[in-house]
C-alpha cells in the first residue's frame, strides 16, 4: 500500500507538497510494522519524501549513521 501516492502523483509525508523527480533527490520510506513477529503477523507500506524533508526530521544524533549524502543523484 502507497501511504502517500494520489492518483499516481507522490507526495513527501513530511511537508504534503508534490515530489518531482527532477527536482532533488526523492526517497521511498518502507516501514515494516511488527517486525519482531512471524510474517503472517507483519504488514508493509511505502511512505514518499524529499530527502532534504527526511533529513530536517532525523534527530541530530541518527544523523550520523545516515550516509544519505553519498546517495544523493547528480543531473
Amino acid at each position: 500500500m502507497d501511504g502517500n501516492k494520489i492518483n499516481n502523483f507522490y507526495f513527501c509525508c513530511f511537508c504534503n507538497t508534490l515530489i518531482i523527480s527532477s527536482n532533488g533527490n526523492p526517497m521511498e520510506i518502507d516501514i515494516l510494522i511488527n517486525f519482531d513477529k512471524p510474517k503472517n503477523k507483519q504488514s508493509n507500506q511505502s511512505f514518499y519524501c524529499h530527502m532534504e524533508c527526511f533529513k530536517e526530521e532525523l534527530h541530530p544524533e541518527l544523523k550520523i549513521h545516515f550516509h544519505l549524502d553519498s546517495f544523493v543523484r547528480e543531473e
